[in-house]
């Protein structure tokens, strides 16, 4: 969505009343990212992840979630992830919980 219209209110509302239903909450800011291929990497940084040096990011970023109960918050990543790629890890997301 555009700029203003409460989507970093609404996820830190969110992020704050789920406090009792996730062992673990993580608020990602990807303002900094230019490109989709960029997002892994990042949220691996940011979640401070112990990388596999033989694996992508992607692969150590589902390493460290694996069998979590976690929350992963991605803030102002409209930029660099189209609204499909966007519901299909909502989706994804969804169908695991």
């Amino acid at each position: 969505g555009i700029g203003g219209i409460g989507k970093t209110r609404l996820a830190a509302e969110f992020h704050d009343k789920a406090a009792n239903a996730f062992k673990e909450k993580y608020w990602v800011s990807l303002d900094t990212v230019d490109a989709d291929s960029d997002i892994a990497p990042a949220v691996v940084t940011a979640l401070c992840v112990s990388p596999r040096s033989e694996w992508n990011a992607a692969q150590n970023l589902a390493e460290f979630l694996d069998g979590s109960e976690a929350l992963v918050i991605l803030d102002n990543c409209e930029h660099v992830m189209d609204r499909s790629r966007i519901e299909m890890i909502s989706c994804n997301s969804l169908s695991t919980a």
